[in-house]
Order: structure tokens, then C-alpha cells, then sequence
């Protein structure tokens, strides 16, 4: 029974935040203002998410992630480069989350808060050993992070007028950051982001939100 009503408890705050976020934006909404609606103490919402309501939106992110993977996976399931397939997905996923400005708020949003794992972190090194680049694990780390950051700054200055910026150029230069540092060259990192993109064409946009209820 208690274990029922924790759930029910969880499951209201994912409700409740989804809604909120939907409303009136990612920032703008409180632990404060979640709790109030669910009637909890907000102190209660870090038992369950010990973020609050970036642990919320790192949910949403990852159960957006299975959703995506789930979908491109009846186009083109993964084979034998994973690479390529890493380098398809994540445009797949971004193209999806560009279909409302919502989303890529609670995405850059909830990468501000330092204790958030970074997806694609475990991927990423896989693929280092299948291409057996000479690196450990904090050199994935460091790569990952410092492309992180990249993307995450040159879409906030695209969205603030101080960058003309298309989605493509964005992803290109966080592959290029995160690759290269990592010991891939250039040239062929770049023949696989064309393959990626050509193939992505090929996918039509399957409207998966994040945010919209």
C-alpha cells in the first residue's frame, strides 16, 4: 500500500511538472509551484527526485531518449557502426525537440544543473573502443562534457539573436568538438555526419514531445 501511493505520489509530480512546464516554461516553473499542486510538502519532492525539478525534467529527457531510440529503430536499427548510428540518433532526437521551442528550453535547462549524468557518456566511449582510439575514460568524460557545453552556448546564442546559427552548423561543430578531441580525424568524422544527415532525410519527423502532454 505505502509502496502504491509513493508511486502515485511520483507519478502526480511528473504530471503536475510536465503541465507546468507546458504552461509557462521550464524556468519559470518552482519546486514551490509542483508542490502546491500536488499537495506535498515541497521539501517532499527531493525524496523522489533528488534534483527536484531538473531530476523531473532529466526524466522527461531520458523517457523522450527511449522514445526516439524506439522510433528510429523501425528505420534504421543499429548494425555494425555504431558511429554512424550514434551520429543519426542524436540528430533524430534534436530534430524532434526543435519541433517546439518548450522542449529545447527544459533540454538546455536541465543541463545547467552539474549533478545531471550526461547522456551518451558510456556510448561514447563503446565507440572509442570500436574504433580503437587510444583514450580512457576521462578523456571520453572531458570530451563529452566540453561538447556539451558547446552546444548548449551556441544554442542559447542562436535563441538570443547574438548567433546566426542553423540547427545543422550547431550539431556539426558539437560532433567536431567532441570527435577530434577524442583523436577522430576530421575528414572522416565528417563523411559519417554527411551519411548521418542523408539518412536522417529519409526518417520523417514523428513528432515525439517532450514536454507536451
Amino acid at each position: 500500500m505505502a509502496y502504491k501511493k509513493s508511486k502515485e505520489t511520483r507519478d502526480r509530480l511528473i504530471a503536475v511538472a510536465r503541465d507546468l512546464f507546458y504552461e509557462q516554461g521550464f524556468k519559470k516553473t518552482s519546486v514551490r509551484q509542483i508542490c502546491k499542486e500536488v499537495n506535498i510538502n515541497h521539501s517532499l519532492i527531493y525524496y523522489y527526485f533528488k534534483n527536484g525539478k531538473y531530476g523531473i525534467g532529466q526524466f522527461l529527457i531520458n523517457d523522450h531518449m527511449r522514445r526516439c531510440i524506439r522510433a528510429i529503430s523501425k528505420y534504421f536499427p543499429y548494425r555494425d557502426n555504431y558511429l554512424l548510428y550514434n551520429l543519426l540518433l542524436i540528430r533524430f532526437i534534436f530534430r524532434e525537440i526543435s519541433q517546439d521551442p518548450i522542449d529545447l528550453e527544459c533540454y538546455i535547462a536541465t543541463w545547467e544543473e552539474e549533478q545531471i549524468h550526461r547522456p551518451f557518456l558510456i556510448e561514447t566511449y563503446s565507440i572509442t573502443k570500436e574504433l580503437k582510439l587510444n583514450v580512457n575514460y576521462t578523456d571520453v568524460k572531458t570530451a563529452v562534457l566540453m561538447s556539451d557545453y558547446v552546444w548548449r552556448g551556441l544554442y542559447e546564442a542562436k535563441h538570443n539573436g547574438n548567433l546566426d546559427l542553423t540547427d545543422k552548423k550547431i550539431r556539426d561543430l558539437t560532433d567536431i568538438t567532441r570527435w577530434t578531441n577524442l583523436g577522430l580525424d576530421k575528414e572522416s568524422l565528417m563523411k559519417e555526419i554527411e551519411n548521418a544527415e542523408r539518412l536522417l532525410e529519409t526518417i520523417p519527423i514523428q513528432h515525439i514531445h517532450l514536454i507536451k502532454p
